[in-house]
């Protein structure tokens, strides 16, 4: 009896040492990810959430084939997503928030902090990574992001459920990064107006509001068999020159604009008065799955400037272009709801898909 009494004995010791181990190690874990802002594995990154203290909000979701949606409407411009990703791969704390400032930090990161959570793909029961069960969406990454430090060169942050601010940079870069984790939604819309291959294209459809006679229609007859016509008579043209076709076409594959005023409202009164005269020329692009993507374009003028011929004065590298280009929705009936915006666009990027119909036909 005395020998089962020593060994239950020897059992509750170890047992109880094996809990204080755990818990040591518990709080050890507890206070690294305190300090740790990086995510290692940002491939594994699959959704993205910023929200502000004025609950403005932004989530970025990995979809099939790589593609980034934006709130679920639009698409996401890769490009700043995938720099925010490597942002917080190179996150490193460059030290604690001195006790001086800690209650003023803490002050401005409740009142001005955005919230910043990545997720990834995981399971809710995973043991040894042997056994997973449960399939769910995993919080990789939560923290608060504030402004920047007096020298410009770290950010103050906070992980979530902490109450320990510190100044975090990267490494080799001069600067603060609040500025990667906006919740302005134009800030992450694409600027893609066209990006489709040759062999994607069915028709195209280009009208000279101003050279009327310089209007045509290019349709695809079989892939890179295109047939040129004047618009909106019909007339086929033949000796057009096949080269200047295909480089015209080709030139639909990256069509980007500038700036776009996305939601903003002050500058409502210029989009309309702009949008209320006729557009200078209008080109529109038909894929082979029958969705067409449509650009109005307009001059630029500068309201109280006259040249010497007395001609109000435009802009001669950049226009404004109402777009109309396929979002990430789908309405009930399967087609595609049509995103649409007012931009900027430069001349330098735009002239290469608004070639006049001589372009084709001189030599």
């Amino acid at each position: 009896m005395k020998k089962q009494s020593k060994a239950l004995y020897i059992i509750a010791i170890i047992f109880v040492l094996l809990l204080a181990v755990l818990f040591v190690r518990y709080r050890i874990n507890r206070a690294e990810q305190e300090k740790n802002f990086a995510i290692e594995n940002i491939d594994k990154i699959n959704k993205i959430y910023f929200v502000d203290k004025s609950n403005r909000s932004v989530l970025l979701e990995r979809q099939d084939g790589g593609i980034w949606s934006l709130n679920g409407e639009f698409y996401a411009l890769d490009e700043r997503v995938r720099n925010v990703l490597v942002t917080v791969k190179r996150l490193v704390i460059r030290e604690p928030v001195p006790k001086s400032a800690h209650n003023t930090v803490i002050s401005n990161l409740a009142s001005t902090s955005i919230k910043a959570e990545f997720y990834e793909d995981g399971y809710r029961i995973d043991w040894f990574g042997f056994i997973k069960l449960f399939p769910c969406e995993k919080l990789v990454q939560s923290f608060y992001v504030g402004g920047p430090t007096q020298d410009n060169m770290g950010t103050f942050m906070m992980k979530e459920n902490s109450s320990r601010p510190y100044v975090v940079y990267i490494p080799g870069y001069r600067g603060y990064v609040s500025a990667y984790f906006s919740t302005d939604i134009d800030n992450w819309r694409t600027h893609t107006v066209f990006n489709h291959r040759i062999s994607r294209i069915a028709q195209i459809r280009y009208i000279d509001n101003e050279n009327p006679d310089e209007s045509y229609i290019i349709t695809n007859n079989k892939q890179r068999e295109f047939s040129l016509a004047s618009y909106p008579s019909g007339v086929q043209i033949d000796n057009y020159d096949t080269a200047k076709l295909i480089n015209f076409l080709s030139a639909f594959s990256n069509v980007q604009y500038e700036f776009g005023f996305g939601a903003d409202t002050s500058y409502r009164a210029k989009i309309d008065s702009v949008r209320a005269t006729q557009p200078l020329r209008i080109i529109s692009l038909t894929d082979v799955d029958g969705i067409e993507t449509v650009v109005d374009t307009y001059r630029m003028y500068y309201t109280g400037y006259l040249d010497e011929n007395g001609e109000t004065v435009y802009d001669l590298d950049k226009l404004y272009a109402y777009i109309r280009v396929p979002s990430f929705i789908k309405s009930d009936d399967g087609s595609v709801v049509m995103d649409e915006n007012f931009v900027i666009a430069q001349y330098f990027v735009f002239d290469a898909i608004l070639r006049p119909l001589s372009y084709f036909t001189s030599d």
